[in-house]
């Protein structure tokens, strides 16, 4: 729709209360929570995945001077869309989200987003062009990352079992540095270099 056209079609549900002012200057949200659901779930799995890569596209062009303010939006839009040709970007803002939170001592919200980052990992497994050796090795990092999330949440036993399992991971692709930071976490030390946000996928 041109400008005009969306204004006016805003404007009619602003006074029929579906929408209202959001929290900063000209932003706008739901009236209600059962607004939101009932509109998203009337629309087709396939408009989802189009709407959600969309966002995703406008968020990175209109707050590219500040992305790292809005990874949390970037990693769920775009992990909405992962399985149709979204993946690269979903796991890289998985990833940044969760070493974001990390950063912020975050620790259970950190270990969702490398939960997430993970699970599109998954998604993609089916892609013949990837490079296997390059996928282990993400997957090692992340089950690593993951690993450090559950054990500074109080979750150790499980925290064990993913620095065990990116032990073997970077044991068997001989990635020196995922090994030893998998041993180190293993054991409860759980501090890592600077992780790097321009991490390649």
């Amino acid at each position: 729709a041109d400008r005009a056209a969306l204004d006016d079609t805003l404007d009619v549900a602003i006074v029929a209360g579906l929408i209202g002012d959001g929290p900063s200057s000209g932003e706008l949200r739901f009236g209600h929570i059962l607004t939101r659901d009932a509109l998203y779930d009337a629309l087709s799995s396939h408009r989802r995945v189009e709407l959600h890569a969309a966002v995703g596209d406008a968020l990175e062009r209109l707050r590219a001077h500040d992305l790292d303010a809005h990874l949390d939006e970037l990693a769920h839009h775009f992990a909405q869309a992962a399985a149709h040709g979204e993946a690269v970007r979903a796991l890289r803002y998985a990833r940044q989200a969760g070493e974001r939170a990390l950063a912020r001592a975050a620790h259970p919200e950190a270990a969702a987003r490398f939960e997430a980052a993970l699970h599109v990992l998954d998604l993609d497994a089916h892609d013949e062009s990837a490079d296997p050796r390059q996928v282990a090795r993400i997957r090692a990092e992340l089950l690593v990352l993951l690993g450090q999330g559950l054990w500074r949440s109080g979750s150790t036993g499980e925290a064990r079992e993913r620095f065990a399992a990116g032990f073997e991971l970077a044991r068997t692709i001989r990635d020196a540095e995922t090994l030893a930071r998998a041993a180190l976490g293993f054991v409860g030390r759980t501090g890592i270099r600077k992780a790097n946000a321009k991490a390649d996928f």
